[in-house]
C-alpha cells in the first residue's frame, strides 16, 4: 500500500531567476520528497517533458476559461497550446473583505492548500493523474517575502496534505 499512496503524491517543481532565493528555497524544503527548486529560467519550465500542469494565477489563465472562485483553484485544458503542458492549475480569488488579503505568507498557504486539494480530487477521479506542477515562484509572490519563510510554508503545506 505503501508505493499506492507515494504514486499518488504530486511533485511541485519550482523555478525561479534567483540563484539566492532557489537555495533558500531548497533549503527551506529539507529533504521532503516531491518539492524541488529547479536551476532553469521561468520560460524553461513549460518545456520540461513530463511537466502535467503549470500554476498560473487566475488572471493569467483567462484565456483558458479560469474564473474567479473564492478559495478555490481550477484545472483548465490548455490543449497543449503554444507548448503549453496538458493543464493550468490556477490560483485563488480572496473576498475583498478577507482580512488575509495583504499577508502574503497567509495567501501562500491558502493558495498551495486550495492547489494541492483540486489536484488530488483531479487525481482521485481521473485515471490519467496529474503527477508534476511547475510553478514560477514569482506567481506566488515568493520575491516578495523572505524565501526561508515561503519556503517553510510550502514545506508545511504539502506534508499536511502528504504526509510521510
Amino acid at each position: 500500500m505503501t508505493g499506492i499512496h507515494e504514486s499518488m503524491n504530486v511533485q511541485l517543481l519550482f523555478s525561479d531567476a534567483s540563484e539566492q532565493r532557489r537555495e533558500e528555497l531548497r533549503h527551506a524544503f529539507g529533504s521532503t520528497p516531491g518539492l524541488s527548486i529547479l536551476s532553469i529560467s521561468p520560460d524553461e519550465l513549460t518545456c520540461l517533458p513530463d511537466l502535467d500542469a503549470l500554476f498560473l494565477p487566475i488572471i493569467a489563465a483567462e484565456r483558458w476559461g479560469s474564473r474567479p472562485l473564492l478559495y478555490q483553484s481550477q484545472i483548465l485544458q490548455t490543449h497543449r497550446q503554444q507548448g503549453m503542458p496538458p493543464f493550468i492549475v490556477t490560483g485563488i480569488a480572496l473576498n475583498p473583505d478577507d482580512l488575509r488579503i495583504n499577508d502574503l505568507p497567509a495567501q501562500l498557504s491558502l493558495v498551495l492548500t486550495a492547489v494541492l486539494d483540486v489536484v488530488q480530487a483531479y487525481n482521485e477521479e481521473h485515471n490519467d493523474p496529474i503527477r508534476t506542477i511547475g510553478i514560477w515562484t514569482h506567481n506566488l509572490s515568493i520575491n516578495r517575502m523572505d524565501p526561508a519563510v515561503a519556503g517553510q510554508i510550502i514545506r508545511s503545506t504539502y506534508e499536511r496534505k502528504f504526509p510521510r
